[in-house]
């Protein structure tokens, strides 16, 4: 078997001696590879075009199936790019927030005075001088006799040299007729904020009053006012073009009418006396023809009530001017901040000509409005009264938990059995219009007020609901009545609630408040309405008149249900 294998494969020769070749033989026909071999070849063909082209600018393995990186290594690198792009963002938010806050300190370090002011370096010291003087029995008072007539009222007073407070109308030496027409409104006694506050308006110092509202800070002011446009009336008479000799600033157009009514009440009663002058005053607002306004300020004012934007407007202008200006009050000074006024209430300033007496009022009085007013008071005094923001104790707040969507028609139920008039509070002006069209649908007598509609459709809304021609006023918070219903109030809005149920409750008495909420995480675990007694959140020293009037508000309702029956009775 050796040899005869060997003998085969020996190189096949032909007949002459010459070669044979077997490729030419087998030139048509298909060599046969192992399957080994295949395997390979098919395997380095398919790494060749896993394999990207090497780029000089790249160092990228791929992500095949062959790669040199893992998925996790790929997803690794970019999660740290990633993070670099993230940390980079937050880097540009840092330094733009940090610039933010120096923009904001710059403007706040920046005092609220007159550029002309700020120019020369004046800087006043001394408060204004006041021909006032108290009476003698209060000039006697000891510090702590003082003291205890503050404590007895719950006052709180910061300030050097605080002047001594005044428990009667007559201490504050006013004129008869202002005297009488305070007893005609029936105000016989001086309210813990006017004890204190006239005794530090009428002695020529710039205060910051805190108080809720509606516990008299329009008289703190308004009265003083008129005493010193009256002495200097008397000094030397306002001619045509002069004036004002006193400014109050107020953030809304109701405010400032409500505000200059009163001034002009008073003002009416002192002119009065014969041989007396007659004080006159205006009222700057927008909404109103400038035309009025103009012949107002024309023939010479004592008084201007106005809203920053058209005083603004005066001023540039030339209409007014404020050289005379001795007196200068901003009611509503936290709002007037969050409103948007800050650069207006700036601009106000640069036209003072010479030092004036500063007042500020407001119900609240946040950290960042009252460094926004230090820098424009001199040896200011705050008078701080109760719990600045608590809530009115003539209020009685009723909560009831209503779905969204049954608002309107629980309202309804509300109006049906409550007697007009009726004051529903709105969050923004389409809830207003939504809620206003809804009753109107319903045969209700009622009128709705907001911030679009023109001042002669404010105007008129108000007179109608006061004369009683419509028995409910749908509104955001710019009015009052006797009892509101607030569909649309929240608990996040606590301040402006708060500001808005204590303009209702000016008129002494208790008054019921609904709000109607939507179901959240803080409704109770019993589902039913919740009432807050005021007694839950007023200060220690003022529990017990909170709970004689819960007392009394009871029984008269028992009463009251008792004659009821008892006339359902016989008939």
């Amino acid at each position: 078997f050796f040899f005869v294998t060997c003998h085969l494969m020996k190189r096949p020769y032909d007949d002459d001696g010459t070669e044979l070749n077997w490729d030419n033989n087998i030139s048509d026909e298909e060599l046969y590879v192992p399957l080994a071999k295949r395997r390979d070849t098919h395997d380095g063909q398919s790494r060749a075009k896993a394999k990207p082209v090497k780029n000089d600018e790249s160092d990228d393995d791929g992500v095949g199936p062959r790669a040199r990186k893992s998925l996790f290594e790929v997803a690794q690198k970019l999660k740290e790019e990633r993070d670099a792009l993230a940390k980079e963002m937050n880097a540009k938010e840092a330094r733009k927030e940090a610039e933010n806050s120096l923009l904001e300190a710059v403007t706040e370090a920046k005092p609220l005075m007159a550029v002309r002011e700020i120019a020369k370096g004046v800087h006043y010291e001394k408060s204004m001088i006041s021909t006032w003087t108290p009476p003698q029995h209060i000039r006697e008072m000891t510090t702590e006799q003082a003291q205890a007539i503050r404590k007895m009222y719950h006052i709180l007073v910061e300030g050097e040299s605080v002047p001594a407070p005044l428990t009667s109308f007559a201490d504050c030496k006013f004129p008869r007729p202002v005297l009488q027409k305070l007893v005609e409104k029936g105000i016989r006694k001086p309210t813990p904020i006017q004890i204190q506050g006239l005794a530090v308006v009428l002695g020529g110092r710039d205060m910051i009053g805190i108080a809720f509202t509606g516990s008299g800070k329009t008289l703190v002011f308004v009265l003083p006012l008129l005493m010193l446009a009256f002495e200097e009336e008397m000094r030397m008479p306002i001619v045509p073009g002069e004036g004002p000799i006193g400014l109050i600033i107020c953030p809304s157009r109701e405010l400032a009418r409500q505000t200059e009514q009163v001034l002009k009440a008073y003002a009416d009663a002192m002119s009065s006396i014969p041989g007396w002058p007659r004080l006159k005053s205006a009222c700057l607002i927008g909404g109103l023809d400038q035309r009025e306004q103009m012949d107002a300020v024309r023939d010479g004012v004592h008084c201007v009530v106005a809203t920053p934007g058209r005083l603004i407007d005066f001023l540039g202008k030339k209409r007014i001017n404020l050289d005379n200006c001795k007196y200068l009050t901003m009611d509503e000074a936290d709002r007037l901040v969050d409103m948007g006024f800050e650069d207006e209430v700036r601009q106000v300033f640069d036209f003072f000509k010479h030092q004036r007496q500063t007042l500020l009022f407001s119900a609240t009085m946040p950290l960042k409005v009252r460094k926004f007013a230090e820098t424009a008071l001199v040896r200011h005094v705050v008078v701080n009264v109760g719990r600045a923001g608590a809530a009115n104790l003539d209020v009685i707040q009723e909560v009831e938990y209503v779905k969204q969507e049954a608002k309107i028609v629980y309202l309804l139920e509300c109006l049906q059995k409550t007697p007009p008039p009726v004051l529903v509070f709105c969050e923004n002006k389409s809830d207003v219009d939504d809620i206003h069209e809804y009753i109107l649908l319903k045969c209700v007598d009622a009128v709705s007020i907001h911030g679009g509609k023109s001042q002669e459709e404010r105007e008129f809304a108000i007179k109608a609901f006061k004369s009683g021609t419509k028995d409910v006023l749908v509104a955001t918070d710019i009015a009052g009545s006797r009892h509101s219903s607030g569909p649309s109030m929240t608990p996040p809005k606590r301040k402006r609630t708060l500001w808005t149920m204590a303009k209702v409750a000016r008129i002494v008495g208790v008054w019921a408040i609904a709000l109607l909420l939507a179901p959240s995480s803080r409704r109770p675990e019993t589902g039913r309405s919740w009432v807050a007694d005021p007694r839950t959140f007023c200060p220690e020293g003022q529990r017990a008149a909170a709970e004689a009037k819960c007392d009394i508000t009871y029984y008269s309702g028992c009463i009251l249900w008792w004659l009821f029956w008892g006339c359902a009775g016989q008939y």
